[in-house]
């Protein structure tokens, strides 16, 4: 199949490696799934609360809930410990009991993408993803900057992915990180609007890079 091949485009560094190995001289570039328009813009006092993603990203080698289940063991309690009015949403279309009985056990709202991940993350003013292996980053990263929300996630999330180098100040070293750089976020409005004001030129630069990659690979 790569025979007349001479560009082609992957989510991952696995899968160019791969096609590169295979096809010794094939151009391959590095882009994810095709990306949301913009939603409607929303600023910080329009908002309330983090959200957690835990939709099914069809990453086999990773679990769509691992993140979400460790930010409630984690994230939440410190942060409650300072504002018990923190509002906690996990976005899943089908939570498993583990899930919901951890959610409802510190609060925490569980609710549907509906099939709009942009409409969804609009109405917080953070995502968090303290991710320890798999690439499910990728399947909600660009929705939050169609949302215009900040997202904080560890480096394990972007490493080898089309996400890689994408907003720097969007990837913390650990937990601990992400708990001091996350309330900042949550309850600083200029700090907030700092973060905010980068996303849409990020999404941006992301459909350009997938617009060339693809004319490429149809030339």
């Amino acid at each position: 199949q790569l025979e007349g091949i001479e560009q082609a485009w992957c989510a991952s560094d696995a899968d160019a490696n791969l096609l590169a190995g295979l096809r010794p001289g094939l151009a391959v570039t590095r882009m994810g799934p095709p990306l949301p328009g913009a939603g409607q813009g929303k600023g910080f006092a329009d908002r309330e609360g983090v959200a957690l993603v835990a939709t099914d990203n069809f990453d086999a080698a990773g679990d769509a809930e691992a993140p979400a289940l460790q930010a409630l063991e984690e994230l939440v309690p410190a942060w409650r410990r300072r504002d018990m009015s923190l509002r906690v949403r996990v976005i899943s279309d089908w939570p498993t009991p583990g899930l919901a009985h951890l959610a409802a056990g510190v609060g925490a709202e569980v609710v549907p993408s509906g099939g709009d991940l942009v409409s969804a993350l609009s109405a917080a003013r953070l995502v968090v993803a303290p991710v320890s292996h798999g690439t499910g980053a990728s399947s909600w990263v660009p929705a939050a900057l169609a949302a215009g929300t900040p997202w904080l996630c560890t480096p394990k999330a972007v490493t080898g992915t089309y996400l890689e180098g994408l907003e720097d100040g969007a990837v913390v070293a650990d937990v601990a990180t992400m708990g001091h750089r996350g309330w900042e976020l949550l309850t600083d409005e200029a700090a907030w609007d700092a973060v905010a004001g980068r996303l849409r030129p990020r999404l941006a630069q992301l459909a350009a890079d997938r617009g060339r990659a693809l004319a490429g690979a149809l030339v």
